[in-house]
């Protein structure tokens, strides 16, 4: 997918410019992102230096840690560039030809004191527009939000300490895309460690997150990394809708202060209600070493809608079962009001366990039923570890036999990576016709809706097919 549309002005920020403050030039960039949101319009680009930059506009003027980076409707908001580093008159100015590395444009919640007690509750805020367009975030670091507020509270206070967004009651949703951001060491008191999103019942509530790294982030209820509900489309078509795609979700963590179990899980992503005439896709994904305290060590799918999860890597993911009524399963697919309905395929579950019992070979993938609801999952063509105390490989009603219960061989298992050796049983196993589609127009052919091109490192020389049929899990051999 590409950036905003047509631009009506780029605006540059570099917090080591000196020159007249207007956005205009690098020697004359903005030096607080603040300033530059603030004079950006829909179809705008703010191109951003490398650098620290903290939020400075409180939404609440009686309280500093109500301040956040407001992104603007139609807008894109894109780090990695030089800036004044390139030399004295800037380096690049161009949207799309970043001139610096994307881990050096930070976003940092933290004030720089030795407490955490004035860290911002959000470090960034998705305001929900009806008709603006897309908000976009990238090549940035975003980290340090802190949403632990105490009562009284409003919503923003205790979700989504990285990103926040909420479109409830707003007509038409509301629209974010998130493309290669670090999210790290975020906290927050209920849902979104990382990223909260809530979306209106409406088509327009569209959300999507693209070659990310989601790691050591926490909620202390559901979606250690992304806590997502109420996704829609960003268009009425029928193959259209909210996705995930290549991003790695690690060492994240949620549930960990639940009293209600049956509402904690999702130590990586937490997804809840997709609508009903939209799809929410999970792409070449890596989930390794979250922990939930609940339901779904990695991911939590509950509500209405449909899910499809292709070619994701589910690894050595924990239930922390201190309590003793946890449901011991890496991935949970539940009911929420109604029940969910999950498609996985071409997937590696693999090396997930719990800390009491190892994990039950029928919970793999657990689906469960709530006051007489049940759950739905077609599960076909994946990887899914079941323990040697026996147990056939388990179909799920809409399953067959072409699940493998096979040790993947990873080329690098004491690691995050989710790699595989040219010998493993994954390669050339899985099912063409379920890769999930290119959703976010990684080749920008201007075709959304051909099968995604390539694996995990989405670079063309990884494509997702090499051998005539794809393999199993988030990379290709």
């Amino acid at each position: 997918m590409t950036s905003a549309a047509a631009a009506q002005a780029t605006w540059l920020v570099d917090d080591s410019a000196t020159g007249a403050n207007n956005g205009g030039s690098w020697p004359n960039a903005f030096t607080s992102l603040d300033s530059a949101l603030g004079a950006a319009a829909a179809g705008d680009f703010i191109l951003v230096a490398h650098g620290t930059y903290r939020p400075s506009v409180p939404r609440d003027a009686s309280d500093l840690r109500s301040s956040s980076f407001a992104l603007v409707g139609g807008v894109s908001v894109i780090g990695g560039f030089k800036g004044l580093d390139a030399g004295p008159t800037g380096g690049s100015t161009a949207p799309g030809s970043p001139d610096g590395s994307v881990r050096l444009t930070m976003l940092r919640g933290e004030n720089g004191t030795s407490t955490t007690t004035d860290d911002v509750y959000n470090v960034v805020h998705a305001p929900a527009f009806t008709s603006e367009g897309l908000q976009e975030l990238e090549r940035v670091v975003v980290r340090d939000g802190r949403a632990d507020g105490t009562a009284p509270f409003v919503d923003y206070q205790r979700n989504g300490a990285g990103v926040y967004t909420s479109a409830s009651g707003i007509s038409g949703g509301g629209k974010l895309r998130l493309a290669d951001v670090l999210f790290l060491d975020n906290y927050a008191e209920e849902a979104g460690g990382a990223v909260f999103y809530e979306g209106e019942n409406t088509q327009g509530a569209f959300f999507a997150a693209v070659q990310c790294q989601v790691s050591s982030n926490e909620a202390d209820e559901r979606g250690g990394g992304f806590a997502l509900s109420n996704l829609g489309a960003d268009t009425t078509d029928a193959d259209d809708g909210s996705y995930v795609m290549n991003c790695s979700f690690t060492l994240n963590e949620a549930g960990a202060l639940a009293t209600a179990l049956d509402n904690a899980g999702g130590g990586a992503m937490w997804v809840g209600n997709v609508l009903k005439d939209a799809n929410f896709e999970s792409t070449n994904n890596c989930a390794v070493s979250n922990t939930v305290r609940g339901r779904g060590a990695a991911y939590a799918f509950v509500g209405s809608g449909s899910t499809r999860v292709a070619n994701d890597t589910i690894r050595s993911n924990m239930v922390d079962e201190t309590e003793g009524n946890e449901t011991p399963c890496a991935v949970y697919v539940g009911t929420q009001y109604t029940p969910a309905t999950a498609f996985f395929r071409n997937s590696v579950v693999w090396g997930n366990s719990g800390t009491v019992s190892p994990m039950n070979p029928s919970f793999a993938i657990g689906v469960l039923e709530e006051d007489g609801v049940l759950a739905n999952a077609d599960v076909d063509f994946n990887d899914i570890e079941i323990p040697t105390f026996g147990g056939p490989i388990p179909t799920y009603g809409g399953g067959s036999a072409s699940n493998i219960n096979q040790n993947p061989m990873f080329a690098s298992p004491g690691t995050f990576s989710c790699e595989l050796l040219s010998g493993s049983p994954c390669v050339d196993a899985g099912l063409n016709a379920a890769i999930n589609l290119d959703l976010d127009d990684f080749d920008n052919d201007t075709n959304r809706f051909e099968d995604i091109p390539w694996d995990f490192r989405a670079l063309s020389t990884f494509p997702r097919v090499t051998n005539s049929v794809v393999d199993m899990g988030a990379y290709e051999q």
